[in-house]
Protein backbone atom coordinates (compact mmCIF):
# COMPACT_ATOMS: atom_id res chain seq x y z
CA UNK A 1 0.00 0.00 0.00
CA UNK A 2 1.42 3.45 -0.79
CA UNK A 3 2.63 5.46 2.15
CA UNK A 4 -0.07 8.10 1.59
CA UNK A 5 -2.62 5.63 2.90
CA UNK A 6 -0.65 3.87 5.63
CA UNK A 7 -3.19 2.33 7.91
CA UNK A 8 -3.04 2.08 11.66
CA UNK A 9 -4.26 -1.37 12.61
CA UNK A 10 -5.10 -2.21 16.18
CA UNK A 11 -6.85 -5.05 17.93
CA UNK A 12 -10.56 -4.59 18.47
CA UNK A 13 -11.04 -2.92 21.82
CA UNK A 14 -12.69 -4.57 24.76
CA UNK A 15 -16.46 -4.36 24.92
CA UNK A 16 -17.55 -1.15 26.57
CA UNK A 17 -20.11 -1.04 29.33
CA UNK A 18 -23.27 0.93 28.66
CA UNK A 19 -23.98 3.60 31.25
CA UNK A 20 -27.41 3.78 32.80
CA UNK A 21 -29.17 7.04 31.93
CA UNK A 22 -31.81 8.14 34.43
CA UNK A 23 -33.22 11.07 32.46
CA UNK A 24 -36.93 10.37 32.52
CA UNK A 25 -38.83 10.84 29.28
CA UNK A 26 -42.39 9.89 30.12
CA UNK A 27 -44.53 6.76 30.23
CA UNK A 28 -44.18 3.93 27.74
CA UNK A 29 -47.11 3.57 25.37
CA UNK A 30 -45.90 0.28 23.89
CA UNK A 31 -46.61 1.60 20.40
CA UNK A 32 -44.10 2.35 17.66
CA UNK A 33 -40.57 3.75 17.70
CA UNK A 34 -41.48 7.04 19.37
CA UNK A 35 -42.59 5.39 22.61
CA UNK A 36 -40.81 6.80 25.64
CA UNK A 37 -38.81 4.81 28.19
CA UNK A 38 -37.95 6.00 31.69
CA UNK A 39 -34.41 4.58 31.61
CA UNK A 40 -31.94 2.95 29.28
CA UNK A 41 -32.34 -0.31 31.22
CA UNK A 42 -35.97 -0.29 30.10
CA UNK A 43 -34.82 0.05 26.47
CA UNK A 44 -32.56 -2.99 26.86
CA UNK A 45 -35.33 -5.03 28.46
CA UNK A 46 -37.85 -4.06 25.78
CA UNK A 47 -35.33 -4.78 23.01
CA UNK A 48 -34.70 -8.26 24.37
CA UNK A 49 -38.44 -8.86 24.53
CA UNK A 50 -38.68 -7.90 20.84
CA UNK A 51 -35.90 -10.41 20.24
CA UNK A 52 -34.77 -9.37 16.76
CA UNK A 53 -33.71 -6.40 14.65
CA UNK A 54 -33.48 -5.91 10.87
CA UNK A 55 -30.60 -3.77 9.62
CA UNK A 56 -30.57 -2.35 6.08
CA UNK A 57 -26.88 -1.68 5.40
CA UNK A 58 -24.94 -0.18 2.51
CA UNK A 59 -21.66 -0.69 4.36
CA UNK A 60 -19.04 -3.41 3.95
CA UNK A 61 -20.83 -6.78 4.18
CA UNK A 62 -18.18 -8.54 6.26
CA UNK A 63 -17.90 -5.79 8.87
CA UNK A 64 -21.68 -5.36 9.06
CA UNK A 65 -22.04 -9.08 9.74
CA UNK A 66 -19.29 -8.91 12.37
CA UNK A 67 -21.24 -6.15 14.10
CA UNK A 68 -24.40 -8.23 13.91
CA UNK A 69 -22.64 -11.24 15.43
CA UNK A 70 -21.13 -9.20 18.26
CA UNK A 71 -24.49 -7.56 19.02
CA UNK A 72 -26.17 -10.96 19.13
CA UNK A 73 -23.50 -12.23 21.51
CA UNK A 74 -23.86 -9.19 23.76
CA UNK A 75 -27.66 -8.99 23.95
CA UNK A 76 -29.05 -12.33 22.68
CA UNK A 77 -31.03 -10.43 20.03
CA UNK A 78 -31.12 -11.87 16.51
CA UNK A 79 -29.89 -9.54 13.77
CA UNK A 80 -30.97 -9.89 10.14
CA UNK A 81 -28.72 -7.94 7.78
CA UNK A 82 -29.98 -6.80 4.39
CA UNK A 83 -26.93 -5.62 2.43
CA UNK A 84 -27.22 -3.70 -0.85
CA UNK A 85 -25.46 -0.87 -2.66
CA UNK A 86 -26.68 2.45 -1.30
CA UNK A 87 -28.76 3.51 -4.33
CA UNK A 88 -30.56 0.15 -4.43
CA UNK A 89 -30.96 0.01 -0.66
CA UNK A 90 -32.42 3.51 -0.46
CA UNK A 91 -34.80 2.79 -3.32
CA UNK A 92 -35.98 -0.33 -1.49
CA UNK A 93 -36.43 1.54 1.79
CA UNK A 94 -38.44 4.29 0.07
CA UNK A 95 -40.63 1.85 -1.88
CA UNK A 96 -41.39 -0.24 1.22
CA UNK A 97 -42.11 2.86 3.29
CA UNK A 98 -44.43 4.23 0.62
CA UNK A 99 -46.28 0.92 0.48
CA UNK A 100 -46.49 0.60 4.25
CA UNK A 101 -44.67 -2.72 4.18
CA UNK A 102 -41.28 -1.73 5.60
CA UNK A 103 -39.17 -4.51 7.04
CA UNK A 104 -36.24 -2.40 8.24
CA UNK A 105 -35.62 -1.30 11.80
CA UNK A 106 -32.24 0.38 11.19
CA UNK A 107 -31.12 2.12 8.00
CA UNK A 108 -27.35 2.54 7.57
CA UNK A 109 -26.39 4.42 4.42
CA UNK A 110 -24.29 7.41 3.27
CA UNK A 111 -26.69 9.86 1.60
CA UNK A 112 -27.73 12.76 3.88
CA UNK A 113 -30.11 14.22 1.31
CA UNK A 114 -31.99 10.94 1.04
CA UNK A 115 -32.17 10.75 4.82
CA UNK A 116 -33.53 14.28 4.98
CA UNK A 117 -36.15 13.56 2.31
CA UNK A 118 -37.49 10.41 3.98
CA UNK A 119 -37.43 12.07 7.39
CA UNK A 120 -39.70 14.82 6.05
CA UNK A 121 -42.14 12.12 4.94
CA UNK A 122 -42.22 10.67 8.44
CA UNK A 123 -40.32 7.53 7.50
CA UNK A 124 -37.56 8.02 10.11
CA UNK A 125 -37.88 8.30 13.89
CA UNK A 126 -36.11 11.00 15.91
CA UNK A 127 -32.95 9.88 17.71
CA UNK A 128 -33.21 10.62 21.45
CA UNK A 129 -30.11 10.65 23.71
CA UNK A 130 -32.36 9.56 26.59
CA UNK A 131 -32.94 6.35 24.67
CA UNK A 132 -29.55 6.14 22.89
CA UNK A 133 -27.02 7.54 25.42
CA UNK A 134 -23.99 7.07 23.15
CA UNK A 135 -25.30 9.81 20.87
CA UNK A 136 -23.60 12.12 23.36
CA UNK A 137 -20.22 10.68 22.29
CA UNK A 138 -20.57 12.00 18.73
CA UNK A 139 -20.06 15.63 17.72
CA UNK A 140 -23.52 17.19 17.87
CA UNK A 141 -22.73 19.34 14.84
CA UNK A 142 -22.45 16.16 12.75
CA UNK A 143 -25.84 14.82 13.81
CA UNK A 144 -29.36 15.66 12.75
CA UNK A 145 -32.59 14.87 14.52
CA UNK A 146 -32.81 11.67 12.47
CA UNK A 147 -29.22 10.64 11.63
CA UNK A 148 -25.95 10.02 13.41
CA UNK A 149 -22.63 9.31 11.68
CA UNK A 150 -21.08 5.99 12.67
CA UNK A 151 -17.81 6.28 10.75
CA UNK A 152 -16.14 8.28 7.98
CA UNK A 153 -14.57 6.95 4.79
CA UNK A 154 -12.06 9.02 2.82
CA UNK A 155 -12.33 8.87 -0.97
CA UNK A 156 -9.46 7.39 -2.97
CA UNK A 157 -8.33 6.03 -6.33
CA UNK A 158 -8.80 2.28 -6.97
CA UNK A 159 -6.65 0.66 -9.65
CA UNK A 160 -5.85 -2.75 -11.09
CA UNK A 161 -2.25 -3.62 -10.21
CA UNK A 162 -1.90 -5.89 -13.25
CA UNK A 163 -2.73 -2.96 -15.55
CA UNK A 164 -1.15 -0.03 -13.68
CA UNK A 165 2.36 -1.45 -13.44
CA UNK A 166 4.35 1.76 -13.03
CA UNK A 167 3.93 4.37 -10.33
CA UNK A 168 0.20 4.67 -9.60
CA UNK A 169 -1.49 8.04 -9.17
CA UNK A 170 -1.21 9.13 -5.55
CA UNK A 171 -3.06 12.45 -5.82
CA UNK A 172 -6.04 13.76 -7.73
CA UNK A 173 -3.70 16.00 -9.72
CA UNK A 174 -1.78 12.92 -10.93
CA UNK A 175 -4.86 11.94 -12.89
CA UNK A 176 -4.45 14.99 -15.13
CA UNK A 177 -0.67 15.32 -15.18
CA UNK A 178 0.27 11.66 -15.56
CA UNK A 179 -0.19 9.19 -18.39
CA UNK A 180 -3.53 7.80 -19.50
CA UNK A 181 -4.46 4.74 -17.44
CA UNK A 182 -4.38 1.41 -19.26
CA UNK A 183 -7.89 0.32 -20.31
CA UNK A 184 -9.26 3.61 -19.11
CA UNK A 185 -10.71 5.32 -16.08
CA UNK A 186 -14.25 5.01 -14.74
CA UNK A 187 -15.82 7.78 -12.66
CA UNK A 188 -18.93 7.42 -10.53
CA UNK A 189 -22.14 9.05 -11.71
CA UNK A 190 -22.70 12.02 -9.34
CA UNK A 191 -26.48 11.94 -9.66
CA UNK A 192 -26.65 8.58 -7.87
CA UNK A 193 -25.71 9.95 -4.45
CA UNK A 194 -24.82 13.25 -2.83
CA UNK A 195 -22.17 11.33 -0.89
CA UNK A 196 -20.46 10.41 -4.16
CA UNK A 197 -21.00 13.83 -5.66
CA UNK A 198 -19.22 15.32 -2.67
CA UNK A 199 -15.81 14.45 -4.11
CA UNK A 200 -16.65 16.36 -7.30
CA UNK A 201 -17.73 19.35 -5.25
CA UNK A 202 -14.36 19.09 -3.52
CA UNK A 203 -12.57 19.01 -6.91
CA UNK A 204 -14.55 22.05 -8.03
CA UNK A 205 -13.64 24.02 -4.91
CA UNK A 206 -10.01 22.89 -4.87
CA UNK A 207 -9.01 22.76 -8.54
CA UNK A 208 -11.70 24.68 -10.43
CA UNK A 209 -13.79 23.78 -13.46
CA UNK A 210 -10.72 23.25 -15.64
CA UNK A 211 -9.85 20.10 -13.67
CA UNK A 212 -12.83 18.28 -15.18
CA UNK A 213 -11.88 19.32 -18.71
CA UNK A 214 -8.27 18.26 -18.22
CA UNK A 215 -9.32 14.97 -16.66
CA UNK A 216 -11.45 14.15 -19.68
CA UNK A 217 -8.67 15.15 -22.06
CA UNK A 218 -6.04 13.09 -20.23
CA UNK A 219 -8.04 10.00 -19.32
CA UNK A 220 -10.99 10.06 -21.76
CA UNK A 221 -12.96 8.57 -18.89
CA UNK A 222 -16.39 6.95 -18.95
CA UNK A 223 -19.15 6.85 -16.32
CA UNK A 224 -19.76 3.94 -13.97
CA UNK A 225 -23.28 3.08 -12.90
CA UNK A 226 -22.42 2.41 -9.25
CA UNK A 227 -19.39 2.28 -6.97
CA UNK A 228 -19.76 -1.45 -6.32
CA UNK A 229 -20.14 -2.38 -9.98
CA UNK A 230 -17.28 -0.12 -11.06
CA UNK A 231 -14.87 -1.68 -8.57
CA UNK A 232 -15.92 -5.11 -9.82
CA UNK A 233 -14.97 -3.94 -13.32
CA UNK A 234 -11.57 -2.82 -12.06
CA UNK A 235 -11.13 -6.19 -10.35
CA UNK A 236 -11.97 -8.01 -13.59
CA UNK A 237 -9.48 -5.92 -15.57
CA UNK A 238 -12.20 -4.40 -17.74
CA UNK A 239 -10.90 -0.95 -16.80
CA UNK A 240 -7.68 0.20 -15.19
CA UNK A 241 -8.97 2.48 -12.44
CA UNK A 242 -12.02 4.00 -10.78
CA UNK A 243 -12.75 7.16 -8.79
CA UNK A 244 -13.90 7.90 -6.19
CA UNK A 245 -13.31 4.65 -4.32
CA UNK A 246 -13.91 3.87 -0.62
CA UNK A 247 -11.64 1.45 1.19
CA UNK A 248 -14.56 -0.67 2.39
CA UNK A 249 -15.78 -1.55 -1.10
CA UNK A 250 -12.28 -2.23 -2.44
CA UNK A 251 -11.65 -4.51 0.53
CA UNK A 252 -14.41 -6.85 -0.65
CA UNK A 253 -12.71 -7.61 -3.98
CA UNK A 254 -9.27 -7.71 -2.38
CA UNK A 255 -10.41 -10.48 -0.03
CA UNK A 256 -11.58 -12.41 -3.09
CA UNK A 257 -8.03 -12.20 -4.46
CA UNK A 258 -8.55 -9.46 -7.05
CA UNK A 259 -5.44 -7.44 -8.06
CA UNK A 260 -6.84 -4.13 -6.81
CA UNK A 261 -5.29 -1.47 -4.62
CA UNK A 262 -6.56 1.91 -3.49
CA UNK A 263 -4.62 5.13 -2.86
CA UNK A 264 -6.12 7.84 -0.68
CA UNK A 265 -4.62 11.24 -1.53
CA UNK A 266 -3.44 13.41 1.34
CA UNK A 267 -5.72 16.15 0.02
CA UNK A 268 -9.15 14.58 -0.21
CA UNK A 269 -12.65 14.50 1.19
CA UNK A 270 -14.89 11.66 2.30
CA UNK A 271 -18.32 10.71 3.53
CA UNK A 272 -20.05 9.42 6.64
CA UNK A 273 -22.12 6.28 7.05
CA UNK A 274 -25.32 7.49 8.70
CA UNK A 275 -27.47 5.42 11.04
CA UNK A 276 -31.21 6.06 11.31
CA UNK A 277 -34.23 4.28 12.77
CA UNK A 278 -37.34 3.63 10.74
CA UNK A 279 -40.40 5.65 11.68
CA UNK A 280 -42.42 2.43 11.67
CA UNK A 281 -39.73 0.04 12.90
CA UNK A 282 -41.20 -3.35 13.84
CA UNK A 283 -38.59 -3.59 16.61
CA UNK A 284 -38.00 0.02 17.71
CA UNK A 285 -36.20 -0.70 20.96
CA UNK A 286 -33.88 -3.27 19.40
CA UNK A 287 -33.17 -0.62 16.73
CA UNK A 288 -32.22 1.92 19.41
CA UNK A 289 -30.01 -0.61 21.12
CA UNK A 290 -28.28 -1.49 17.85
CA UNK A 291 -27.49 2.18 17.17
CA UNK A 292 -26.23 2.47 20.76
CA UNK A 293 -23.94 -0.49 20.10
CA UNK A 294 -22.61 1.07 16.88
CA UNK A 295 -21.42 4.04 18.93
CA UNK A 296 -19.84 2.02 21.76
CA UNK A 297 -16.09 1.47 21.87
CA UNK A 298 -16.46 -2.14 20.83
CA UNK A 299 -18.97 -1.38 18.09
CA UNK A 300 -16.78 1.39 16.71
CA UNK A 301 -13.71 -0.84 16.64
CA UNK A 302 -15.56 -3.56 14.75
CA UNK A 303 -17.24 -1.11 12.36
CA UNK A 304 -14.11 0.73 11.26
CA UNK A 305 -11.83 -2.30 11.11
CA UNK A 306 -8.82 -1.09 9.13
CA UNK A 307 -11.01 0.65 6.57
CA UNK A 308 -12.59 3.76 8.11
CA UNK A 309 -12.25 6.61 10.59
CA UNK A 310 -14.15 6.27 13.90
CA UNK A 311 -16.43 9.09 15.06
CA UNK A 312 -15.85 8.49 18.78
CA UNK A 313 -12.61 10.15 19.90
CA UNK A 314 -11.69 7.52 22.48
CA UNK A 315 -11.55 4.81 19.78
CA UNK A 316 -8.02 4.49 18.37
CA UNK A 317 -8.59 1.74 15.80
CA UNK A 318 -9.25 2.31 12.12
CA UNK A 319 -7.45 4.63 9.72
CA UNK A 320 -6.30 8.18 10.27
CA UNK A 321 -7.85 11.09 8.46
CA UNK A 322 -5.60 12.07 5.54
CA UNK A 323 -3.24 14.94 6.27
CA UNK A 324 -5.22 17.54 4.32
CA UNK A 325 -8.68 16.03 4.73
CA UNK A 326 -11.60 18.37 4.02
CA UNK A 327 -15.03 17.36 5.37
CA UNK A 328 -17.69 17.06 2.69
CA UNK A 329 -19.97 20.07 2.34
CA UNK A 330 -23.29 18.29 1.74
CA UNK A 331 -25.30 21.49 1.53
CA UNK A 332 -23.06 22.97 -1.17
CA UNK A 333 -22.91 19.68 -3.03
CA UNK A 334 -26.67 19.36 -3.09
CA UNK A 335 -27.17 22.95 -4.23
CA UNK A 336 -24.61 22.53 -7.05
CA UNK A 337 -25.60 19.03 -8.12
CA UNK A 338 -26.86 20.04 -11.57
CA UNK A 339 -23.62 21.93 -12.22
CA UNK A 340 -21.57 18.98 -10.98
CA UNK A 341 -23.44 16.52 -13.20
CA UNK A 342 -22.80 18.74 -16.22
CA UNK A 343 -19.10 19.06 -15.39
CA UNK A 344 -18.56 15.34 -14.80
CA UNK A 345 -20.60 13.95 -17.69
CA UNK A 346 -18.27 13.34 -20.68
Amino acid sequence: MPSSIRRRLHLVGALSTIALLLAACGESTGEGPTEAMDSFDAIVEAAQEEGSVVVYSAYNAELTQSLADAFEDEYSITVQVVRQASADLNARFAAESEAGSLGADVLWQPDPVFAGDVAEKGWLAPLDPAQIPNLERVDAAEQTEYTVPVLEQPWGIAYNTDLVTGTPPTSWEDLITGDAIARGLLVAAPQNSVATAGVYNFWLDTFGEEFFTELQQTQNYSMGDSVSNAIQQVAAGEVGAFVPAPLSTVSTVQKAGAPVEVVVPDNTTGFAMLASISGTAPNPNAARLFVEFLLSDSGQAIAVGDLAVPVVESVTTGVSRPAEYVPTDNVATSSRLDEIVELVTP
